[in-house]
């Protein structure tokens, strides 16, 4: 699989996983625990088998950004920026542990 599909694959599955709105679980219901076996399902079975990492970390935030804003009209420039502060390197991690706590932030 190349790597443009490989991105909106993961744009999508983080979408799915991510862009629930709070009001529909309790605090974070389910997600915690999808964004965990989607973590575990993108590492172990996609065709790709890259681990998550820092790089594909990076790739997330900006798919997650770009599908969600993708005519640039919502977020500013520093909305940008603090996310990719707060998020470019440690959404890997985050994904791994279920903590969907930026997605909520970001919507």
């Amino acid at each position: 699989m190349n790597a443009p599909i490989f991105r909106r694959l993961l744009a999508v599955s983080l979408a799915l996983v991510l862009a629930v709105p709070a009001s529909a679980f309790d605090k974070y219901g389910g997600g915690p625990i999808v964004a965990e076996l989607v973590g575990r399902l993108l590492e172990q079975t996609h065709y790709a088998r890259r681990p998550i990492d820092d790089a594909v970390s990076k790739e997330f935030l900006r798919n997650y950004l770009d599908a969600y804003d993708y005519n640039h009209m919502i977020f500013e420039k520093s909305d940008i920026d603090e996310f990719e502060v707060k998020y470019a390197t440690t959404l890997d991690d985050r994904i791994k542990d279920g903590d969907v706590e930026a997605a909520y932030e970001i919507y």
